[in-house]
């Protein structure tokens, strides 16, 4: 059986979990955002109101403007020898789970931005780009970006505005997807343009991040209910690819949300005394590699 619970349920469950959580998990132009649930999501993207081409994956982390419907499709532009050694340097920061790396990529002007007061929203924002790797073959493309593409929102300030996309097209989960990327060109190179949250966008971060606090919660004192049999029957669901069947059983059997029974689902995934290819020694282990990346 190759590779751990984890990875299994992610990779099964993913589209599930987005779908059921109110989330595409891979959008046909704008996508509805959902923003009080810690779902796993594939990547972050553009800061809430910026235009996107079609196939993008998007979660945003701040409520949007208005929808901006994209009509037709977007012109895609070969990128500059410039703007490829920035696609490189994302790519393998994202690749090498490299989070100083990409913090190095963000333009200096948004940095300054950040503080003791929101410095974890940055860190959180980082953190999300980081969950999926790159699969190569990828391709490359970028698209300009305007004025009227602008956000226009109290939740938060773009100190750099984005001049530019950057698209890198990949395969996430057996599907073809857009990653995109705001860029915009400052001190004499090209730069990741992250959105700074206002005093209502923190507020509103720091409320998400309750819930997620207190669904964890409730899913770990449901997991302690759980009689060995019934997790050995989701274990089987999970190694056999039925992420979903996992989250939907355990949401029934402890009548509950799917949303929840997920929770529950992936506090049994992380647990090393059900995984057959993972013992604590090894997890322990584990933690300390990745830990040092």
């Amino acid at each position: 059986m190759a590779g751990s619970l984890r990875s299994v349920l992610i990779a099964a469950a993913v589209t599930f979990l987005m779908i059921a959580f109110g989330v595409p998990a891979f959008s046909q132009g704008t996508p509805t955002p959902n923003f009080t649930q810690g779902t796993p999501t594939p990547n972050a993207h553009f800061p809430a109101g910026i235009k996107i081409p079609k196939h993008i994956v998007v979660v945003p982390t701040l409520p949007r403007p208005p929808e901006q419907s994209v009509e037709v499709p977007i012109p895609q532009f070969t990128p500059t020898e410039e703007q490829m050694k920035f696609a490189g340097a994302y790519i393998k920061a994202v690749n090498d789970n490299d989070a100083e790396g990409l913090r190095k990529l963000i333009a200096p002007k948004s940095l300054a931005c950040f503080n003791s007061r929101n410095e974890y929203y940055l860190d959180q924002w980082i953190e999300r780009q980081l969950k999926d790797q790159i699969a190569s073959p990828y391709k490359v493309t970028v698209e300009e970006v305007g004025a009227d593409d602008q956000p226009t929102t109290t939740l938060f300030t773009l100190p750099v505005p984005p001049t530019h996309q950057l698209d890198i097209e990949t395969t996430l989960n057996g599907r073809r997807v857009t990653i995109g990327r705001p860029i915009a060109y400052q001190d004499g190179g090209w730069y990741e343009i992250a959105p700074c949250p206002t005093d209502a966008g923190m507020a509103l971060a720091a409320k998400q991040q309750q819930h997620i606090i207190d669904q964890q919660n409730k899913a770990a004192k449901l997991y302690a209910t759980l009689s060995p049999a019934f997790k050995k029957s989701l274990v089987q669901l999970l190694l056999q690819n039925k992420g979903g069947d996992a989250c939907q059983r355990a949401a029934t059997e402890l009548h509950v949300d799917v949303n929840t029974g997920c929770g529950v689902v992936r506090i049994l995934a992380d647990d090393p005394a059900n995984n057959p290819e993972k013992s604590p020694a090894t997890a322990a282990s584990d933690g300390k590699t990745s830990g040092a990346r």
